[in-house]
């Protein structure tokens, strides 16, 4: 075998492996309000599987009491920092809220959202919350206090942002490979 040809091998099993560990490094995390191991929760939540399309095996819900809040620790359900878009989940129905209390803490600031889970169409339903950096003590938290409706924990959606110094070493591997397969049959 040339020393041309296997330098070409090497470089399509080496891209190969560049593009598939990209793709699995850039695959969603979603905590789920189940796992224990991330989420915490003061006051008493209500397990229910009456709305369809929740994440695992149900979701919670404040039964109006007003009270309660719920954390999911994003730091620790993250192998590394890095820019995630914030997604939360939930199954909307006629009888939520529209002003359900939501904190974000990246690491650094606090963030205030207020989301409304209102819909006329009962079934799965998010909101993207942003972007952020986050770290290693990043949080989302839930508050159920002065809500008008019933609040719904399901889900946190947290989906890797490439570097875009990743997406330029990944495009500059495949001009490279583009030329160096073009210089060859031009040989």
């Amino acid at each position: 075998m040339s020393v041309k040809r296997i330098a070409y091998n090497y470089i399509l099993v080496t891209l190969f492996f560049l593009f598939f560990s990209a793709n699995c490094a850039f695959s969603s995390i979603i905590i789920d309000n189940n796992d224990t191991s991330f989420v915490s929760s003061t006051g008493i939540w209500s397990t229910s599987t009456a709305i369809v399309g929740y994440e695992g095996s149900n979701y919670l819900h404040d039964n109006r009491l007003g009270t309660q809040t719920f954390q999911f620790d994003l730091g620790s359900a993250l192998q590394v920092p890095g820019n995630f878009e914030v997604e939360l989940l939930w199954t909307d129905h006629p009888n939520r809220a529209t002003n359900v209390s939501v904190s974000l803490f990246d690491g650094i600031d606090i963030f205030n959202f207020i989301v409304n889970q209102r819909d006329v169409d009962p079934g799965p339903a998010s909101q993207l919350l942003g972007t952020y950096f986050l770290e290693a003590d990043s949080y989302l938290s839930i508050s159920a206090a002065n809500a008008d409706g019933y609040v719904i924990v399901d889900a946190v959606r947290l989906s890797p942002v490439p570097e875009p110094s990743t997406i330029l070493l990944l495009g500059g591997g495949l001009l490279g490979l583009g030329w160096y397969g073009r210089k060859r049959k031009k040989a």
